[in-house]
């Protein structure tokens, strides 16, 4: 004979947290903040940099005949690229930064939730990131030794 066993799951709807590390939180937000400031200045140079590539790219192309070789447009494109790239990762980090401290004075678990998936969403688009990064780097490190191969 079966017998039906239920197992109750108790669950907190609002875990606690301690004052501790409501402390390390707010820490980590203004520290996040700052990230966030630097990174969207950075950002802003980028886009400022790639702009400003555009329009005088052409005049260095014909006083420097190594410019002559990579179009200007190329290089704004890719710098606008970079970028907008790299924006995304500085929204999450300013998202988190804004409501942890929203969730701690008010004492809101739905601020620290959005926190939480902001952190979760930046740490997402750091890892893709990466592994874009390694990627191209194997490509390169392929190409740079089929290159080499090729001249012996």
């Amino acid at each position: 004979m079966e017998e039906n066993v239920t197992t109750e799951i108790t669950t907190q709807a609002n875990p606690p947290l301690s004052a501790e590390a409501l402390n390390f939180l707010n820490i980590a937000a203004k520290w996040a903040k700052f990230l966030a400031i630097v990174g969207f200045v950075l950002t802003a140079f980028m886009i400022i940099t790639g702009i400003t590539l555009a329009f005088i790219m052409k005049p260095l192309e014909t006083q420097i005949p190594v410019f002559a070789e990579v179009p200007g447009f190329l290089v704004s494109l890719i710098y606008l690229v970079v970028a907008v790239i790299s924006l995304l990762p500085v929204l999450f980090l300013n998202s988190f930064a804004n409501n942890v401290p929203r969730a701690i004075k008010r004492n809101d678990s739905a601020y620290l939730t959005k926190a939480s998936k902001s952190l979760k969403n930046l740490f997402a688009v750091i890892g893709l990131l990466t592994i874009l990064a390694l990627v191209l780097y194997f490509f390169a490190f392929l190409l740079i030794g089929g290159a080499a191969l090729m001249a012996f």
